[in-house]
């Protein structure tokens, strides 16, 4: 796969996307950090030299999120450079502080990086992670696609569109489901780009500390489908049946903490009134029946069985 393998630093990103042709392996320096040891991360450029239409796929904002990596890893793969137009900017690993700790953030700040692309001065290591590739990658492409995973649960694959803005692009992916919920003002990464007239989409598939791979080519082929759709790979999109569109899902809490053993599957239609699992806490004499407090379709099941009181057990839409 690797026709080049290249250190550079990220503020040389923009000009050597611009400029390379074919695949290109990366290992970007970012920052130096307080130890004087340099942050770097993966980062695949395939591109025929044109600095236009520009495509940005990241993944690994969370470091305990491992289908999104993976799947951008076999993409790259995947990828034939003769078939690109304009310049796809692969980013598997965004925030290498998180990911070597194996945590959702790094406990040197414990920031998460999917919040700092606001307007604030930044002052810790993630803030300044997050405003230099926000600087220096993301705001400098015409399309971003930003991939996660659930956390101690599994997701079925679906798309995020916030507001319903740009839903005509997330649509290519070719998902069962896209959710359009108001944007926040948390600083997303996604929500970033639409304030500045970037076409985005967030991804959410699987589980986090796990690789889902039943899911990992419903995925690749709506990725491959979208770049089809705005011209950065050559070939025509597949027109993909109607997904289902939700403003809200409907999330179900553990009322007190034990362990959640569920009586449902991923993907299952309930009924109001159903039994979802039963949480049972430590040396008490008998579990907690959780039912469904509504009819629809389980989008996401807890899957680590240790919990707590409020911890998500099920979404249902």
């Amino acid at each position: 796969m690797v026709e080049q393998f290249r250190n550079i630093s990220i503020q040389e990103l923009d000009s050597f996307a611009t400029s390379a042709s074919g695949r290109q392996i990366l290992r970007v320096k970012v920052r130096q950090l307080g130890d004087g040891s340099y942050l770097s991360m993966p980062v695949a450029i395939i591109s025929d030299g044109s600095h236009s239409p520009r495509m940005v796929l990241v993944s690994g904002q969370h470091g305990n999120e491992w289908n999104g990596p993976w799947i951008l890893h076999q993409l790259t793969e995947m990828v034939n450079p003769d078939q690109v137009h304009g310049t796809l900017v692969i980013m598997p690993l965004a925030n290498p502080l998180a990911f070597n700790e194996r945590s959702r953030v790094a406990a040197l700040d414990g920031i998460d990086l999917n919040r700092t692309y606001g307007t604030g001065h930044p002052r810790k290591p993630t803030e300044h992670l997050g405003r230099i590739l926000w600087d220096l990658v993301f705001s400098k492409t015409d399309y971003l696609i930003d991939l996660h995973s659930a956390g101690p649960g599994v997701y079925l694959p679906f798309a995020a569109a916030p507001n319903g803005k740009y839903l005509d692009f997330v649509r290519k992916l070719n998902f069962d489901f896209i959710h359009t919920p108001k944007s926040t003002k948390a600083d997303f990464l996604v929500d970033a780009c639409q304030r500045i007239g970037i076409q985005t989409a967030l991804i959410e598939v699987g589980g986090g500390r796990a690789l889902d791979s039943e899911y990992h080519q419903k995925v690749t082929d709506g990725l491959l489908n979208v770049m089809k759709a705005v011209g950065i790979l050559a070939g025509d999109p597949i027109k993909g049946t109607e997904p289902y569109v939700f403003e809200h899902k409907y999330i179900v809490s553990a009322p007190c903490a034990g362990f959640f053993k569920p009586f449902v599957k991923l993907g299952q239609k309930v009924r109001k009134g159903d039994h979802i699992g039963t949480v049972t806490s430590l040396l008490a004499d008998s579990g907690t029946r959780i039912q469904a407090p509504r009819d629809g379709l389980l989008l996401y099941l807890r899957r680590e069985p240790a919990i707590e009181e409020q911890d998500s057990i099920v979404h249902i839409i």
